[in-house]
């Protein structure tokens, strides 16, 4: 995020928050958590698919209801998601790096606050081959 003039006015495509009575342009770096995306991680995720076939027998398993009692004999589809901490676009807490931090327990991400992720950032590009530091703001 970068801190935008409050003054200026916006151009209809840009995403802008405001915290703290300031206006902060938004871009979204999210990744988008596939089985594709699986093999660039140091500890995996898996994506199992399920189709309206597959889940009969579990349905009538755990509810005594056959494709019978379903539209078409199908139930619903779903997905089973496996993820590690590490998995697609995250922050990672003190913690992750050591158990203290200047000779105190180190921040658990379920102790860090939201308001001290929006500040300056650093854009690490990591596309192969190497990684390299873009840009910081």
């Amino acid at each position: 995020m970068t801190e935008q003039d409050s003054t200026a006015a916006a151009p209809a495509a840009e995403s802008l928050l405001l915290f703290g009575g300031r206006r902060f342009h938004v871009i979204d770096l999210s990744q988008r958590l596939s089985n594709d995306t699986s093999a660039i991680e140091p500890m995996p995720h898996a994506i199992e698919y399920f189709d309206h076939r597959d889940t009969v027998p579990l349905v009538e398993e755990k509810f005594g209801l056959g494709a019978a009692h379903w539209r078409d004999g199908l139930v619903w589809a779903h997905e089973r998601v496996t993820l590690t901490t590490h998995s697609g676009t995250h922050i990672d807490a003190p913690y992750h790096y050591h158990p203290t931090s200047g000779g105190q327990p180190a921040r658990t991400t379920f102790e860090m606050l939201v308001d001290s992720s929006l500040c300056s950032i650093t854009m690490f590009c990591t596309s192969w081959p190497g990684s390299r530091i873009c840009s910081s703001v």
